[in-house]
């Protein structure tokens, strides 16, 4: 495989992985996990709208940016003991962990 190409996906295959052990969580979540997969479910979806062609510091604030809006504007009222925004905010820490990481590296 061609390095640089890997290098331009790298980051998001990192986000992909991150959602997926997010999605995992949420599956194993003692409270309300129907609830836990509907928000990771939102922030699946604010993923997959994000320009994948973007350069990777632009993609991860994009995503940034439409996740905070995503757990500001998220509110599933059917949990019995979570609305499971904080599931969002949890990626979203991560998604932020892994910008801070690459400016560093810059």
């Amino acid at each position: 495989p061609n390095p640089c190409i890997q290098e331009l996906t790298s980051i998001k295959e990192q986000v992909k992985d991150l959602l997926h052990q997010h999605h995992k969580k949420a599956l194993n979540s003692p409270y309300d996990h129907k609830i836990s997969i509907e928000a990771m479910g939102a922030a699946q979806s604010t993923v997959e709208r994000v320009d994948v062609t973007l350069p990777d510091t632009a993609y991860l604030t994009q995503l940034e940016e439409d996740l905070i809006h995503c757990r500001d504007t998220y509110n599933n009222t059917r949990g019995e003991y979570t609305s499971s925004k904080g599931e969002i905010g949890s990626f979203l820490c991560d998604i932020q962990e892994l910008r801070m990481a690459l400016d560093d590296e810059m």
